[in-house]
């Protein structure tokens, strides 16, 4: 973190030695008296360690007089010690595949001899969660669609499937305690919503929705129940699973060619314990439900088609949205734009980027949006489109980080001459508005406290949760408000925040 400009109201507090081995001080109430520590006190151990402290501060009093800089904290040093962020919690990039589309839906029978698995999209780079190791059991997933539904084929080896468990019966019963299969879909690409479809060896169906709140927790809706075709059958060398799964069901009409869907694929072996995912999991097995760690199915090709969308910081203020759009023939796309609407509280906007191709077949386009100033759930639209095309269409409900800015200190006081003081701070900002917001610290006496004003500020690179450190073991006592102020390019404040805080003597262990 580097400071853009550092403001310090200057002040002098003179040395008087001959008192007390410490700066002078008006008294505080209740507090005139106390016991002073003289070079020709009693012969006491504290008496001894405050003349050696006081002949060390009266020499270093004259050497800061020589040179002019006699003061207190105000006088040189920094106001801020440290400001560091926790670790951003980014997703990983998922693994992504073509899925082609089929000129003639598959017969749902549990044997994968119709022609579309022949061109199917295929993959069998499954790990083991957590440990990413490749699994025991090799397993291959097949993917196609048509206009009405997406078609998914599991072929899963064994060596042993007379061992391969396929125990229950009940729809959405424990079909995880059996071999079975799992298909996680997210076709708008949001990253809040997922529908989870469970196949046993046996053809036991569990399904339901999932949501993602803005706390981090996944909630989930197991009444969700889809219209599902679904066949399983166990051979000589495994299992085999097929499903068809409406469009209907997962709340669009229809499959757009070009589209980007979140998905992921599993396997659940009982009997060793070993869950295997297309997406990889790098953390607990709950993971799953959650769809920003989804992998990506392209289905089929359009004319122009949407790649990887960032959404920015989804906070407060300006954004900055990134997609990735691509075409074959960039001529015949030049009349194509990128649309991302929001809507708040009834409030509408609508953001339009046309799109330069300049001669390229894929462009990374910009664009900026605003969220509220509050945590808020925003819907959003992103839309890319012709005049009489629209080519690719994502639903996103975005939970607006919040608020702002907030300050906090768990211990609200510092003793002269020891650590930092510690404040909690949270920093949400539009990720536009964070490449020139800045923050400004302030430190400002009460009216028992005898220090200057002090503030400092520094251009912010980052945005979330943070500790704030501050240097006030070297003020006087008393007691000081702290104000932190949000600043944006052109030095005016978005947002205030003061919390009272203090300074204490605790010279030589305590009075």
């Amino acid at each position: 973190m580097q400071s853009t400009s550092a403001v310090f109201r200057q002040g002098c507090a003179l040395l008087r030695v001959s008192e007390v081995g410490r700066p002078s001080r008006p008294p505080m109430a209740g507090r005139d008296a106390r016991p002073t520590w003289a070079l020709g006190g009693p012969a006491s151990t504290h008496s001894r360690r405050a003349a050696r402290n006081l002949q060390l501060l009266a020499a270093v009093a004259v050497v800061l007089i020589a040179t002019g800089s006699v003061g207190d904290y105000s006088s040189g040093g920094k106001l801020i010690e440290f400001l560091t962020f926790a670790p951003a919690q980014t997703a990983q990039a998922g693994p992504r595949f073509q899925v082609a589309a089929a000129a003639i839906p598959p017969t749902i029978d549990g044997r994968l001899d119709d022609p579309c698995w022949q061109t199917a999209g295929l993959t069998d780079a499954l790990t083991v969660a957590k440990s990413l190791d490749k699994p025991a059991h090799r397993t291959v997933v097949r993917v196609c669609f048509d206009r009405d539904a997406l078609y998914v084929a599991f072929e899963a080896f064994d060596a042993r499937p007379d061992l391969i468990r396929q125990a229950e019966t009940e729809r959405d019963g424990k079909v995880w305690r059996d071999d079975c299969v799992e298909v996680f879909l997210d076709p708008t690409r949001n990253g809040r919503d997922a529908f989870q479809i469970e196949v046993s060896a046996g053809g036991t169906v569990w399904d339901g929705h999932h949501v993602l709140r803005p706390n981090g927790e996944v909630e989930t809706d197991r009444g969700w129940n889809a219209d599902l075709e679904t066949a399983a059958a166990v051979n000589a060398g495994g299992y085999v699973v097929e499903l068809k799964i409406p469009t209907a069901a997962l709340g669009i009409d229809a499959v757009m060619p070009g589209a980007l869907w979140g998905a992921n694929f599993t396997r659940i072996t009982p009997r060793s314990g070993e869950y295997a995912s297309w997406a990889p999991w790098r953390a607990s097995y709950g993971r799953g439900n959650n769809a920003r760690h989804y992998g990506a199915l392209l289905l089929g090709r359009a004319a122009v088609m949407l790649g990887e969308v960032d959404l920015g910081s989804r906070a407060a203020g300006r954004n900055r949205l990134e997609a990735t759009v691509s075409t074959d023939d960039p001529a015949a796309a030049e009349q194509t734009d990128l649309v991302f609407q929001t809507v708040t509280s009834g409030r509408e906007q609508t953001v339009t980027a046309p799109i330069r191709w300049g001669g390229r077949k894929e462009v990374v386009l910009p664009l900026v949006y605003e969220l509220p100033n509050a945590p808020a759930q925003v819907q959003a639209e992103l839309l890319l489109r012709s005049r009489d095309t629209t080519y690719a269409r994502c639903r996103y409900t975005v939970d607006v980080r919040g608020p702002r800015l907030a300050v906090r200190c768990a211990t609200p006081h510092v003793t002269r001459g020891g650590k930092p003081l510690i404040a909690d701070i949270t920093l949400w900002l539009g990720n536009e508005d964070l490449k020139t917001a800045e923050l400004e610290v302030e430190v400002r006496p009460g009216p028992d406290a005898a220090g200057q004003a002090l503030s400092e500020r520094i251009k912010l690179e980052c945005s979330g949760e943070a500790r704030l450190g501050l240097n006030l073991g070297r003020l006087p006592e008393g007691r000081y408000a702290l104000a932190v102020r949000l600043l944006d390019g052109a030095g005016n404040s978005l947002e205030k925040k003061s919390i009272p805080v203090s300074v204490v003597e605790d010279l030589f262990g305590g009075w």
